[in-house]
This record gives structure tokens, sequence and C-alpha cells, in this order.
């Protein structure tokens, strides 16, 4: 105990008491042991906890020797300490000499020309004296443990305004259109998104591990105040090159892909189920129905579609102007002199992956395609004409070796029945056998001889691989031609190998080895 460190002799009687006072102390019986400050110890901390070292001079029971006080004396900085993003104001003006000790390439003086981030000049700013480039800010900060853990340290809220602002703009505007169009509303979203209920630009669900061959998301633009990328979910949600064409680029935010191919549709149809059961309408669930949740959502587009029109119809019945939906009179009169002479101009459609024609146009095996280039993978690079032809390479090749391969299996087929004709005739007694030749008795007799050879072979088998001299199982053949087999030898193999199928193994099997052995029959 903490009393323990006194250090001074105790005689038996006092050793007894203070055992039966610390176990008192433990029970709850007695009061527990008070430290230099006033706080209670704790009785059932260990003595080699609680008693304190010889050297620190202890006067009385305490624990301030398993207390770090050091700790108290760091002085931590806030949440508002953070490392500067950017340029800073209060950063002093770039210098107009080169100065000894500065980066050879930018002039900075805070970093040498190994680790300067900027571009190499073709002459350095040493030499040039001109454009040199202030020194970067270097601030320490001094975190405690859980701030150096916190996933929002370091966030600017003023980073969020221009997305109010936007929404608020957006807002505004279909307010305007809203107004303008009479009161009839209108679905407007952002990029050709739907929001859905719960959620908006800034809810992501679950996010995959990136590949790692691709590109990490945060260094496809290395600027400090481009798109913010969250470490903790790995997600990137703006576009981090805004500037560059869509066509080139092959990253543009986790939002691009939120928002196109059927995830709109989907997206949709999701609204409409929220908003149908908000209502207090029955509709088929999306995941238990889905073929019936599509066509239900159909109906209601088309039945929304019709009372549009009937809607528009009675509002230009009543108010007029129902001439400024007409098409122009000379329109019509280009029209149908283009319709006389032949040459009807149809409207031009765009296509995305430079294509030509829609997807679903070329049908092949049953699998929609692409009728410009006969490709049948989606959202697919058109390949024009070369692909087709290298389509019809691959095509003419791939036939070409199909029957290569069926005119071998026949080959072999026949050759097979060649063999078990042979081996029927073989197996025939020498009475019947008139119409031998000598070259097929000489055949006979070298594959009798090969088994009776195959026979001593696998007698003289050693089964310890120590004992078997180097390559005796793959030892040259009768004909002496290396380490080929001979038809002869193949053919005594297929004579003795026992096939598994044969339902009459077995009786042969038992008939042979009662032959072998004639006491068993006894």
């Amino acid at each position: 105990m903490a009393s323990a460190s006194q250090g001074t002799f105790k005689s038996r009687e006092e050793f007894k008491k203070a055992k039966e006072l610390e176990e008192a102390r433990k029970a709850g019986t007695a009061l527990p042991e008070v430290d230099e400050d006033g706080n209670d110890i704790n009785p059932h901390i260990p003595q080699y906890i609680s008693q304190a070292p010889w050297y620190l001079n202890s006067k009385g029971p305490s624990l301030k020797h398993q207390r770090n006080l050091l700790e108290k004396r760091r002085n931590f900085d806030g949440l508002e300490a953070w490392y500067p993003r950017g340029r800073d104001a209060k950063r002093k003006e770039a210098p107009t000499k080169w100065k000894s000790g500065s980066c050879t390439n930018c002039g900075a003086s805070t970093h040498n020309a190994k680790n300067c981030f900027e571009l190499p000049r073709k002459v350095g700013a040493k030499w040039t004296g001109k454009h040199l480039r202030a020194g970067d800010v270097v601030k320490r900060v001094n975190l405690g443990w859980e701030a150096k853990r916190d996933r929002w340290n370091g966030y600017n809220p003023d980073d969020y305004r221009h997305v109010v602002k936007r929404y608020k703009q957006l807002d505004s505007e279909r307010e305007k259109l809203r107004l303008e169009r009479g009161g009839e509303e209108e679905e407007r979203t952002d990029a050709g998104a739907v929001v859905t209920a719960g959620g908006g630009e800034g809810r992501v669900v679950a996010r995959n591990l990136r590949i790692r061959e691709d590109t990490a998301k945060y260094l496809h633009n290395l600027d400090e105040n481009s798109a913010y990328y969250d470490p903790k979910t790995r997600s990137m949600r703006a576009d981090p090159t805004p500037h560059v064409d869509p066509e080139d680029k092959d990253y543009a935010g986790d939002n691009f892909e939120r928002y196109t191919g059927d995830v709109v549709k989907i997206a949709k149809q999701q609204l409409y189920a929220i908003e149908a059961a908000a209502a207090g309408r029955e509709v088929p669930h999306m995941q238990a129905e889905p073929t019936r949740a599509e066509a239900t959502f159909r109906e209601f587009e088309r039945n929304k579609k019709n009372l549009n029109e009937q809607r528009r119809k009675q509002i230009l019945e009543q108010y007029g102007g129902a001439q400024y939906y007409e098409k122009p009179k000379p329109l019509i009169e280009a029209e149908k002199a283009a319709a006389a002479n032949g040459a009807v101009q149809k409207p031009i459609e765009k296509f995305d992956r430079n294509h030509t024609t829609k997807w679903g146009s070329y049908t092949k095996d049953g699998r929609p395609g692409y009728a410009c280039c006969h490709q049948t993978t989606r959202n697919s690079y058109c390949t024009g004409e070369s692909g087709k032809e290298a389509a019809r390479k691959v095509e003419e090749n791939m036939a070409k070796r199909m029957k290569e391969i069926d005119e071998h299996e026949e080959k072999r087929v026949q050759d097979h029945e060649e063999a078990v004709k042979n081996r029927k005739r073989d197996k025939e007694p020498p009475s019947l056998d008139k119409h031998v030749t000598a070259e097929e008795r000489r055949v006979r007799r070298k594959v009798e001889q090969e088994i009776r050879a195959q026979v001593r072979e696998d007698k003289n088998f050693e089964p310890d691989d120590r004992k078997r001299a180097f390559n005796s199982r793959f030892g040259a053949g009768n004909d002496g031609d290396g380490y080929h087999v001979s038809d002869e030898a193949m053919e005594a193999y297929r004579i003795r190998r026992h096939v598994a199928e044969d339902p009459m193994a077995n009786f042969l099997e038992d008939k042979g080895r009662n032959r072998s052995n004639p006491s068993s029959q006894k």
C-alpha cells in the first residue's frame, strides 16, 4: 500500500494490524487512505504501484509519482490553428534580388532547387534575377492527440457558402419560371439530376476502393484550392479539372457518376414512389416488383404528359396565342420545296463516343450493338469501318480454327474406331484368323513383347525414388528412338490399362486372382 512508502521497520503486531486494515479497506468497512491533496487512494492498487521510490523522499501516501506532470505543461494549439492554405496576406513581398542560399530555380528563400515545386526554368532566377518568388509560409502547429485525428480539423466553413449561394439562385430562377408560366410547376434539377428525398449533392453512399493502377483522385489537380478530397471516405465530389474539355478528361468527380446514365431515370422512379406513398397511394415495390413498378411509372408519365397537353390546350383556347406555336409560312414552304425535290431534311441526331448510329441499331447473336462499328459493348468508342474489318477477320479466323478442330476431332474418332476394330480382330482365336498378313503378325508379336516387358517392369518397380536409377521410368523404346514411345508400346498400354467404367473389370480381376492362386479355390 501507499503507507509502505515510509520504509520504517514494523513489528509483527504492527504488520498484522496494517494487514487487517488493508483487508478492511478493500472490503469497504474502513475508510480509504488519503493522499497529500485530500484525494482517496484506491485500496485495490498493488503495492508496487502505490509505493513511491526512495529517491523521491515522499512524506506520506501519494500517487504523484505515477502522474505525468509534463503533460499539463504542454500548450497545444486550439481548433482555429491550422496550416495556411494558398497565399497568406501577411506574407512578405517577393524579393527583388537573389540571395545566397535561396532556390536557384525560383528564388524563394525557404527551399532549395531540389525541393522546388515550380517547373524547371530554362535559365534559373539565380542568373536572370527576374520573376523571383516569395518564400513559403512555414508555420508550426502543435496539435494534441484528438486534434491530429479530427477529420474536420482545418476545414473552412466559408467554402460552403458558394454551394448555398448556387442553390439559392436555382430556387429563385425556378420561382421566376413558375410565375412566368402561370403557376405551372416544373421539376428542375441541377445538371440533369433529380434530388430524392433525404438525398442531395452532399450525401454520398458507400464507395469502393480504387484500382491501384488508376490515378488517385487527389492527383488530378495539385492546386490547393481545387476540389476537396475527403480522405476518410476517399471521395472527391466536385470536378477537380473543370477547365478541361469533358472529352479529354477521364475523371470528372464522384457526382458525375450519379448524374449520368440510367441513374436519373431510377432516381425519378424512386421519387415517384416516395411521393405516391406519402400521398397514400399504393404503388409496387421497386425491389420486390421491379417490372410492375416501372410499368406503373411509365403510365404515370404518360398520364402526366396528356394532362399537361390538355391544360396547354385549355389555356390557349381561353387566352389565345396558338399562332405562336405554329411554324412560320416561309419554313413550311421551304420544307414543301425540299420534299418536292426529294431532299427531305431530317433532324441531325447527336451520339456519344464518336458513334454515328444509336445503341440497338445492330444485333448479333441476340446482343444489341452499334451499326456503325458492329460493337456490342455499350458506351464503347466507335472504331468505324476498321473495327468492322477487324471483327470480320476475327470471325473468319475463328471459323477456320473451329473447322480445323472439327476435322481433327473427326480424324481422332475415325482412328479410334479403326483401333477398336483392330483390337477386336486381334482378340479372335487363331483358328478364325485366316486372312492375317505377315505384317500384322509381326505387329502382333511386337505388341505381345511390349505387354510382357511392361508386366516385368511393373513387378520390378521400386516405390522408393531414392533407389531408382536416373531416367529409369523414361527410358527408350524397343526401337531405340531415345524417349519416343512406339505405337506397339502404346497399343500394349491400351490393352493392359484398367477401365473403371467396365462392369466386368472386377470379375476378370477376381478370376485372374483365382487362377494364379489355386489354393484359394479350395
